[in-house]
């Protein structure tokens, strides 16, 4: 599964990704869950993913505080941090833009998590890049409202899980903003 949406990831070109990436932050924008949260921790997008730059921007125009997961390889685990500017990143391990400042910022302040991953069903379940950082700090983050970003090309009709991956509890894409607790639960 990983592969085939990877394939279809690779055939979004820059326009398309512009124009779905504006809608589905404008659909994270209309959400309750957001306008309600003073804290937001979200990452910083790759090529294929939705560009969160704009929500970022936005949510420090709100006085957001906004929490980006600096990755702790020799535990292999998520820390948040908060950042007040994407000047306070820069490219580690892989490419990814890592938080120079690694003071973490406390779990049960976090009120919303944009959680990344591959493929999404609306069930809410969610297959990941395969390392389980986010499953691991979403075991351990029980409180935040969890939403993913995802291009249509991304649902799947079901998405294996195990009792280690977490699922998301809202899913957004340029067409649709699904409830998956509420639908499901």
């Amino acid at each position: 599964m990983r592969k085939a949406v990877e394939e279809r990831l690779k055939c979004l070109d820059g326009f398309d990704i512009l124009k779905a990436s504006l809608d589905i932050s404008r659909r994270f924008f209309d959400l309750e869950e957001y306008r309600g949260a003073r804290s937001i921790m979200i990452y910083s997008s790759i090529h294929g993913e939705v560009d969160t730059e704009l929500i970022m921007d936005m949510s420090w125009r709100l006085n957001k505080n906004i929490i980006y997961p600096a990755i702790c390889w020799e535990r292999r685990e998520l820390v948040p941090v908060k950042i007040d500017s994407a000047k306070e990143l820069r490219p580690g391990r892989w490419g990814l833009l890592e938080p120079v400042n690694m003071e973490p910022y406390p779990l049960e302040e976090i009120d919303v998590v944009v959680a990344p991953g591959l493929a999404f069903d609306l069930c809410g379940n969610r297959l990941g890049r395969g390392g389980g950082y986010y499953d691991r700090f979403l075991s351990r983050k029980h409180d935040a409202d969890v939403v993913a970003l995802a291009f249509s090309c991304q649902l799947q009709r079901y998405v294996p899980t195990d009792e280690n991956d977490k699922m998301v509890d809202i899913l957004i894409t340029e067409n649709m903003t699904a409830h998956c607790a509420k639908l499901y639960n």
